[in-house]
């Protein structure tokens, strides 16, 4: 349902005027929830909320733009996406300025490249 809601999102923002709005989610946000992510992830004491954030913008944007600059393996659980962003970001922090979106993008093009069509 989390993934649902998150591809509706983005879609919605996609087909409406977002290109023309401000960006208004940059890679220091992503880096922001993705870390609440993370001390969820290691068990630590985390924001319930960024965490779902975290998820929901990282599978969203995954699940628009597939196969289109990167191609994510079928059977890719979400965290190893959010582990991939979230390791994305620590290694490029002049990075931290771009647009959520165009981050994961990055991040996801880097780590799962699609095949060269023959």
């Amino acid at each position: 349902m989390v993934r649902l809601l998150a591809a509706f999102m983005v879609a919605a923002c996609v087909s409406s005027q977002c290109y023309s709005s401000p960006v208004y989610y940059d890679g220091n946000a992503l880096k922001q929830v993705l870390d609440q992510w993370a001390r969820r992830d290691a068990g630590g004491a985390y924001s319930q909320l960024d965490a779902g954030i975290a998820l929901g913008y990282v599978i969203g944007v995954a699940d628009t733009i597939s196969g289109t600059s990167y191609c994510v393996p079928p059977k890719a659980p979400a965290n190893q996406l959010l582990a991939v962003v979230y390791k994305y970001l620590q290694e490029h922090p002049a990075e931290w300025s771009m647009s959520g979106d165009q981050v994961v993008a990055a991040a996801l093009s880097q780590a799962f490249p699609c095949p060269k069509k023959k």
